[in-house]
């Protein structure tokens, strides 16, 4: 009786967890695709992405794993099947050591990200205003990123200082995309030159570095596989017990 018992709440906990795993599943789809997708949008011009994909490149593939054998989970709970069991063990084992190779890769990443974010706006800034294709790239990349992250410059504002002049003195002194949403046309009254107390009421005062490491974010997708992976560790745990139990309930019979 009491053997019988203790299955039933161990094939129902693995229902819970199997549950969550499809919730993971599409927690980390979600995450790999939103990540690489904001990347490629925002940062192309700056950084070659594709030197950061691996990390949700690997989330990706794991949520669609997990999304299948989730379902194999529920099988051998039903069924109670030792086979299906231990095979739904092993692959959960299998992506748990895919996951924390994304984290590892995450965490790597997480310095080489920063350095090469700030190394391309320096670069990029330097281009901004140019007629060429590399100067209009630079512009509209420039002009997206200051606009999204409400900043101005790589540091701040005064990095436009001679820059606009230098490549084209038909545009305003600082971009337009420096601007705040209720402030439109705001560059043509300021300058690099304006003082911050005067220059933060109409535009963006701080620069796009730190905002950018931030939302690049690396370190964060190793973070969350870490966080999720310990939760797949408790499905495992849960799962072998069921199966030593229904290997138990056989060698009794």
């Amino acid at each position: 009786m009491a053997l019988e018992m203790g299955m039933r709440l161990i094939k129902y906990l693995l229902f819970a967890f199997n549950f969550i795993f499809v919730v993971i599943g599409a927690v980390l789809i979600g995450l790999g695709v939103t990540t690489k997708a904001g990347w490629n949008e925002k940062y192309f011009a700056f950084v070659k992405t594709s030197d950061f994909s691996t990390p949700p490149n690997i989330l990706i593939g794991v949520g669609v794993l997990i999304f299948i054998i989730a379902f194999l989970g529920c099988c051998g709970a039903v069924k109670e099947n030792h086979c299906m069991i231990m095979t739904y063990s092993v692959l959960v084992g299998l992506i748990l050591v895919l996951q924390i190779g994304a984290a590892v890769a995450a965490f790597a990443l997480k310095d080489d990200a920063a350095n090469l974010i700030t190394e391309g706006l320096e670069k990029t800034q330097q281009q901004y205003g140019l007629s060429n294709e590399t100067g209009i790239e630079a512009t509209n990349a420039w002009n997206v990123l200051q606009s999204t992250l409400h900043c101005c410059g790589t540091n701040n504002y005064t990095d436009w200082n001679l820059i606009i002049p230098r490549n084209n003195k038909s545009l305003p002194l600082i971009p337009e995309s420096c601007c705040k949403d209720d402030h439109d046309g705001c560059s043509l009254t300021v300058t690099p030159l304006t003082p911050v107390a005067t220059a933060e009421k109409t535009i963006y005062v701080e620069g796009c570095m730190d905002k950018a490491i931030a939302e690049f974010a690396v370190g964060t997708l190793g973070t969350i596989s870490i966080v999720l992976a310990v939760i797949e560790l408790l499905g495992v745990i849960c799962a072998c017990f069921l199966a030593r139990s229904v290997r138990y309930s056989y060698e009794t019979v």
